[in-house]
């Protein structure tokens, strides 16, 4: 749903103290009903609360000890503008909620740090974003409602003050869930003919089918072969094709045949639908922009040649797509620049596989592996090679190169880059174990260890899982930023392949917060504690956390200080 883009904007800490605050003013003059529960649990799902999360949220109540003045004033001054936009979100969905009930008991306590004319116009933006959300989601999905009604006229249709809460989330995930794997291919072929109409896609275009081959489950389908014209049965979908498809459209005329040709509607009705998702977006752009203060780029970039915007309408576009976690571009490019923090230029790409760094005399084997856009000649693994010959000066290392894709592939192929280095930690990981087998069943005696930043981590998971199947365990792994699941029962089947686990995270990496966490729904290790269930003998493995929060700022700053850490830690590898 739309909200995601403002969500996005906003770090988890301040969500939290919002929802609080929204709660706690609620409770003050209604109970919570199941339904604003439900509706709280979705901003919470957004930034993967965990149980013990939201039971905080939910025990603010009269009877709490909860500072309100306290906890308006350490918000940001979007953090301000969000909880008043939060107000009137429940206010205007739940008819139980007075919003100058509960505005009035706000200023009892503190007063927004936020000016009167801006006040007024955030709470008419807000009013105006629910209305045509809600209006969004009838004319998707109620068959009595054509797109192609104006919105002025809405009301001459539908009742849309009828149980507004289930009508804001526009995409209805169990019938998502329900299709078929045909007809969610067909679904993502439309798409992307739809998008090549003009015999070309633009990188925004490219976003968004890859934004809904996530949301589908669904990656490789340049490899399907679908004979006819890809059919789309059911109404709801034709819709949601069309909805994705207009709002990247800056071509009047072709959006207009498209419209026609898919509802099989007249010219005037196919310009009315054109002006709905148009105003809608507007909608939220204005929105977007009184909370944010800055401006989005707009809908006409077909022609850029600047990637810096095209990324950035992308960003936009695919946050306005409904109930899909976006991959956000944090500021066009700059998300791959965090990422390897390398100005960007063309590379050319390394060799798959092992390349001895060191040679040593010991009967230990040390073995890197970077992470996402990593795969390039330039400087390979000299980041490691700042530290390591220092600590370990008599064992071997060696790194290894995989599929991690490079700027080229993110130009070229915009956020899919990312997803395909995701699926490529597999086979990566499966040419690695094959590797370590061999060196076991060469040397019994040999000690392991792996070393993997960030996507590299997640290479050492899935190795860890393949040595696991072939009951081979090594010594250690050291793990860096883990852009992998933190999920206990992951790594507890993983677990009787190393003997010791080192995890180092970052409650700073705000790559991780932002690219990881919304493209792959899920915490990864990069901000969390691994654990694991030891429920036997065989697990036996040792994990240690060390949270280096105070030593590591972003991302990218493991590897420099990479010597510092492992010091200060003083881990026995």
């Amino acid at each position: 749903m739309a909200i995601n883009i403002f969500l996005n904007g906003i770090e988890k800490d301040d969500i939290k103290d919002i929802l609080k605050t929204v709660i706690y003013l609620i409770y003050r003059k209604t109970p919570l009903t199941q339904e604003m529960i439900s509706f709280i649990l979705e901003f919470g799902r957004y930034y993967h609360f965990n149980d013990t999360e939201f039971e905080e949220l939910f025990i603010v109540d009269t009877r709490y000890n909860f500072d309100i003045q306290d906890t308006v004033s350490s918000l940001s001054k979007e953090g301000n503008k969000m909880l008043l936009f939060s107000l009137v979100l429940f206010a205007e969905i739940f008819d139980e909620i007075d919003l100058d009930d509960i505005y009035d008991e706000l200023k009892i306590y503190t007063k927004l740090p936020i000016g009167k004319s801006m006040q007024k116009s955030i709470i008419k933006a807000t009013k105006d974003y629910v209305k045509k959300t809600i209006i969004m989601h009838y004319f998707i999905y109620d068959k009595k409602l054509p797109f192609y009604v104006e919105f002025a006229n809405i009301q001459n249709w539908v009742d849309i003050s009828d149980e507004k809460y289930k009508h804001f989330f526009i995409v209805d995930r169990q019938k998502i869930d329900s299709l078929s794997k045909k007809e969610k291919i067909a679904f993502l072929k439309a798409l992307q003919i739809l998008m090549n109409d003009d015999g070309k896609i633009t990188q925004l275009e490219r976003s968004v089918v890859d934004i809904w081959k996530y949301y589908m489950g669904i990656f490789d389908i340049d490899n399907i072969n679908i004979t006819n014209k890809p059919q789309i049965k059911h109404l709801w979908l034709k819709n949601m094709l069309l909805f994705s498809y207009l709002i990247t459209q800056n071509n009047h005329k072709k959006s207009l045949q498209n419209a026609q040709k898919i509802l099989g509607i007249s010219h005037d009705n196919a310009t009315k639908l054109v002006k709905n998702v148009q105003t809608y977006y507007q909608t939220v752009k204005n929105l977007y922009d009184l909370i944010y203060h800055k401006k989005l780029t707009h809908l006409n970039e077909n022609k850029a040649k600047n990637m810096d915007r095209v990324l950035n309408t992308a960003e936009f576009i695919l946050m306005i797509l409904p109930q899909t976690k976006p991959l956000k571009m944090i500021k066009g490019l700059n998300v791959v620049r965090q990422a390897i923090g390398k100005p960007l230029q063309e590379q050319n790409r390394c060799k798959i596989g092992i390349k001895a760094l060191q040679k040593g005399s010991s009967n230990r084997l040390i073995i890197v592996i970077d992470g996402f856009l990593s795969e390039s000649k330039e400087k390979e693994f000299d980041d490691w090679m700042q530290s390591l010959p220092k600590l370990y000066p008599d064992d071997n290392i060696q790194g290894f190169s995989w599929k991690a894709q490079n700027y080229n592939t993110i130009i070229s192929g915009g956020i899919s880059s990312w997803y395909k280095a995701v699926s490529q930690t597999l086979a990566g990981a499966d040419r690695l174990s094959k590797y370590i087998i061999e060196q076991l069943d060469k040397n019994p005696n040999i000690k392991i260890t792996l070393m993997g930043h960030s996507l590299g981590a997640r290479v050492i998971f899935n190795t860890l899982y393949k040595l696991s199947e072939n009951c081979k365990t090594i010594d250690s792994v050291v793990l860096l930023a883990g852009a992998v699941n933190s999920d206990i029962v992951n790594w507890t089947d993983v677990s009787d392949a190393v003997k010791r686990i080192y995890n180092f995270y970052s409650k700073n990496d705000n790559i991780l917060k932002t690219l990881y966490q919304v493209a792959m729904m899920d915490t990864p290790i990069g901000l969390n504690r691994i654990e694991i269930i030891k429920t036997d003998e065989r697990y036996k493995t040792d994990i240690y956390n060390y949270n280096v929060t105070h030593l590591v700022q972003g991302h990218n700053d493991y590897k420099p200080k990479l010597y510092k850490i492992l010091t200060q830690s003083n881990i026995q590898i």
